[in-house]
């Protein structure tokens, strides 16, 4: 039970907490326009976990 306490105090809520601000910003412009989606929608998925799912 202690690992399972351990990992939630490590996860991170805000996707910017995960990498540099700079980076941040280039990875999340990146999904935009690679991904066609809007920038505020490319940032948020940065914070979801990986399906697993296509490319």
């Amino acid at each position: 039970m202690s690992i399972t306490l351990e990992r939630a105090a490590l996860t991170a809520r805000d996707p910017r907490e995960l990498a540099d601000p700079a980076l941040f910003g280039k990875l999340s412009s990146y999904v935009a326009k690679d991904r066609v989606v809007t920038r505020p929608y490319a940032e948020s998925v940065g914070g979801r976990p990986s399906s697993g799912c296509g490319p």
